[in-house]
């Protein structure tokens, strides 16, 4: 038995080493977030305080850290013809999950923003439905035509 246990250890130091080699695999995948079906214009029946409009949209980011929206306008509804008259409205973006109001509400306000933070999850992925809603806050005194740009943006975290 002696002679057998001295046969195995000789054997286990005889033998080679076994060396493990790995190498790392590795791939990126490009963050893409969207904003799909914005209207390209919508228009007011009437210009008076209380109308609104919505239109829908969906919200699509593959960034598992979630996006930024980030909504801003020229300020209000611009007069055409007196560019110092603004229409204040309130825009409000609807994921679902969360709302951002924009309020454009101020003396001569250009470039108007507000922020917030969609987390990342699969229904993201996948695409938000989203409405946006504007409300006009505002009478228009003079005739004539009235426009602002409204952004939405989506910033990958």
């Amino acid at each position: 038995m002696r002679n057998m246990l001295l046969a195995a250890v000789a054997a286990v130091a005889i033998a080679p080493a076994a060396f493990a080699n790995g190498g790392q695999i590795a791939g990126v995948v490009t963050p893409e977030c969207e904003v799909e079906d914005l209207f390209a214009t919508q228009t007011f029946a009437s210009i008076t305080a209380g109308a609104t409009i919505t239109d829908g949209m969906t919200l699509v980011c593959n960034d598992a850290d979630g996006a930024e929206v980030v909504r801003s306008s020229e300020g209000g509804l611009e007069s055409d013809d007196f560019e110092d008259l603004e229409i204040e409205y309130v825009a409000t973006l609807d994921w679902g999950t969360g709302t951002l109001a924009l309020d454009t509400a101020g003396a001569f306000n250009n470039d108007v923003q507000a922020s917030a933070t969609i987390p990342g999850s699969m229904a993201f992925v996948s695409g938000l439905s989203a409405d946006l809603t504007i409300v006009l806050s505002d009478d228009a005194a003079y005739a004539g035509g009235y426009s602002d740009t409204i952004f939405v943006d989506l910033l990958a975290q």
